[in-house]
């Protein structure tokens, strides 16, 4: 995908004045990378002027990125026809459409396939909180079946502003023959 995330500029921005926070972001990147965000108790975000300096740049964009990502959301659940592939339910104005996950029984095959045609695609929570690390301490864990089962069908389709109505179309598409 040739878009690029409009965020990375104002992280960059703020984070290279704060060498804590830099480093901060660095480290939650990787745990995230590894799907192990659990094992991160606490989180300092300990400059208040890092996150101001971020949401001054951002903030006056937001409703019109939140805005672009629905219509995004939207053309995937109507243009996503493959029976393998499940879609989240349409939403209405509230929705942010932050991330669009869609189910399927196999999604390590389906994201080899995208990524074979460049679409980059992630798995958001692959352990469910309450299995995480960082829970381990806690007692037993609550029995949440549907949750865990979720968790292995699960994949991430690109969904940001900057993303072009023919990087959807193709997203569409190549899910669509897979």
């Amino acid at each position: 995908m040739s878009g690029l995330r409009s965020d990375a500029a104002a992280l960059d921005a703020a984070t290279r004045a704060d060498a804590a926070a830099a480093r901060t972001l660095a480290m939650t990147r990787r745990q995230v990378e590894l799907g192990a965000l659990g094992t991160l108790q606490l989180l300092n975000a300990s400059s208040a002027s890092s996150q101001a300096a971020v949401l001054r740049v951002k903030l006056p964009h937001l409703e019109k990125w939140n805005g672009r990502r629905r219509d995004i959301a939207r053309r995937y659940s109507n243009g996503i026809h493959n029976p393998r592939v499940g879609t989240p339910p349409l939403c209405g104005a509230e929705y942010v459409a932050h991330l669009y996950v869609v189910t399927c029984d196999v999604p390590a095959q389906l994201r080899s396939h995208l990524a074979q045609a460049g679409v980059q695609t992630d798995v958001h929570y692959p352990i469910p909180d309450h299995l995480q690390p960082a829970m381990a301490g806690t007692g037993r864990p609550p029995l949440l079946p549907v949750t865990e089962r979720l968790a292995q069908r699960v994949l991430t389709l690109p969904c940001f502003p900057e993303l072009t109505d023919d990087e959807v179309d193709r997203v569409i598409q190549l899910v669509n023959v897979w």
